[in-house]
């Protein structure tokens, strides 16, 4: 049995989702709106017009069902060979994302403590705008794995002190401590596919779909095959 649990941004675009496998059931929450979208293959049967591409959820709303293939989830058969990098065909990204600096030329490389109480500090550079390094982000400092918390943004973003919270601190820490930081990456699991890239078969998430209807949604992505 295949299994993918998530996180991908959301756009007002089709989204073609490149999991590696063709899902049987998928749940896609948006955790930006607190909105859901509910998929089955089984959906097809009996009420086939109504069900074919799922169910929708309106934030504190009851379950809807989804007759357009733009407004719901369909099978996604991959196999398109790019011919330019893209943004709305996904791909499994977990590449060290330290030259997201905001700055072409120098990379994020190190952490220094602000506040041991609230686990905050900064980087060296400022995180770029590009949105990939951020909260929900994995940084591996001496080898053990944290998450970025959140990175305030101020006209400066997580080059000032204190602008980057992280879920905890390595042993020992004191307010002025430097680390190096060993990676960082994406906060999305699935981002957009390079140029050159066969696309895995997934899901494809309509440009309608109550989930991906704003840019820059957070969307968790739930899907097995059986």
């Amino acid at each position: 049995m295949k299994k993918f649990i998530g996180i991908v941004k959301a756009t007002t675009a089709t989204l073609n989702v490149g999991l590696g496998f063709i899902p049987r059931k998928v749940r896609v929450t948006n955790l930006t709106d607190l909105t859901e979208h509910l998929y089955a293959t089984d959906m097809r049967a009996g009420v086939l017009a109504e069900t074919h591409y799922g169910v929708s959820r309106a934030k504190a709303g009851d379950l809807a069902a989804v007759t357009t293939a733009a407004a719901g989830i369909v099978p996604y058969a991959g196999g398109t060979l790019l011919t330019a990098a893209s943004t709305t065909c996904l791909v499994r990204n977990d590449k060290d994302q330290r030259a997201d600096g905001a700055t072409s030329t120098t990379p994020i490389s190190t952490f220094t403590v602000g506040s041991t109480s609230n686990k905050t500090g900064n980087f060296n550079v400022d995180v770029s705008s590009s949105g990939v390094v951020g909260a929900g982000s994995v940084i591996i400092i001496k080898g053990v794995e944290y998450y970025i918390v959140a990175v305030v943004t101020d006209g400066s973003t997580g080059g000032a002190a204190n602008e980057v919270t992280l879920s905890d601190l390595p042993a020992g820490a004191v307010a002025g401590s430097v680390y190096s930081v060993d990676k960082i990456r994406s906060r999305f699991d699935l981002t957009g596919a390079p140029s050159g890239t066969v696309m895995p078969n997934g899901i494809t998430i309509g440009a309608s779909a109550t989930v991906n209807n704003t840019d820059g949604d957070v969307l968790l992505i739930e899907a097995e095959d059986c």
